[in-house]
């Protein structure tokens, strides 16, 4: 195939820190992968058994050294500190960190945040000094694949997915919950790939509720739903795009103030609720809460999908003969 361009990819990932930089990178792979040669870098063992389910090429940090440059470097992390990147930085002169703050940004030459909701007042004002270039808006994110093997003959109204890794097990957290309710057959939970309990377990324990394996793609799913529950993270985005009702629980303090201010950037002023911290979130006010916002509306705005992710074409200069 003749390729327009070559791109060499890290993105984070693990049990400890979840996998929504990998399922983020999936999609820009998905996206392109019919213009561009792609590389991912793997780390660690998590990050391979990825690649390897989903058939993606990837090189072990260890043989970096021994590889071809690329026209440019993908740099997904949140990580405080970056040494990986000391060992990728050569194989490639132009490098674009996505969606991270960190004070290493500024050794990038740009800086996107694929998110309806940030904007250049949430940067550090002392990193707008360097030369990184930041981007952002849904010009940036990248809408995943479906895929047909994620078709499922299940009813349901809502859908609880915490992510490849769900660390804190917010998943059991819910379904405890729900399993009192009524309605909790209007439920499905998700059940990501490198959680630390597996679906016999909870099918075993929660016998009333309906739990559902991997899947390669969540968008048909939350495009099939009245309500999604989650954290925060690249499934937002989708939430966002098909205009769906969110609650949301967040795994760390660092989340709360990001989640109080999605409705403010949303489309639509009432689609987004902060049940809070795992750690404090109680029955009473989870049912509060859902029996509230939970329901569809139909009244909802929709997006103008001719803008969602457009802006890596001409970031990566696409058009443009090699």
């Amino acid at each position: 195939m003749n390729f327009r361009k070559s791109v060499i990819c890290y993105a984070e990932g693990s049990n400890k820190i979840g996998m929504g930089h990998l399922y983020r990178q999936l999609s820009f792979y998905q996206n392109y992968s019919n213009l561009i040669y792609f590389k991912f870098i793997a780390a660690n063992q998590t990050q391979k058994d990825f690649y390897k389910f989903f058939n993606c090429k990837y090189i072990d940090i260890s043989q970096v050294k021994d590889h071809k440059a690329f026209d440019f470097g993908v740099f997904d992390s949140k990580e405080d500190l970056i040494e990986v990147f000391d060992k990728i930085k050569p194989l490639s002169k132009t490098w674009i960190t996505v969606d991270s703050t960190k004070n290493w940004v500024k050794e990038f030459d740009y800086a996107v945040f694929p998110s309806f909701f940030a904007s250049l007042d949430q940067i550090p004002k002392k990193l707008q000094k360097f030369e990184t270039k930041f981007l952002f808006g849904v010009e940036y994110v990248l809408k995943r694949s479906t895929n047909k093997k994620d078709d499922i003959n299940i009813d349901f109204k809502t859908l609880v997915t915490f992510g490849g890794a769900d660390p804190n097990n917010l998943t059991e957290l819910v379904a405890k919950i729900v399993e009192k309710r009524k309605d909790h057959k209007e439920f499905i939970f998700l059940i990501g790939p490198n959680f630390k309990k597996n679906i016999e377990y909870f099918e075993g324990k929660y016998v009333n509720l309906n739990f559902l394996n991997p899947v390669n793609s969540t968008r048909a799913l939350i495009e099939r739903s009245n309500c999604v529950i989650t954290s925060l993270g690249t499934t937002l985005q989708e939430c966002e795009y098909f205009s769906k009702n969110t609650l949301l629980i967040t795994n760390y303090l660092s989340d709360e103030k990001d989640a109080k201010i999605l409705n403010k950037h949303s489309i639509n002023k009432n689609t987004f609720h902060h049940l809070g911290h795992f750690v404090n979130i109680n029955e009473n006010a989870f049912n509060k809460i859902y029996n509230k916002h939970s329901r569809n509306n139909n009244n909802n705005k929709r997006h103008d999908d001719s803008k969602w992710g457009t802006g890596w074409d001409s970031l990566l200069k696409i058009n443009e003969k090699k």
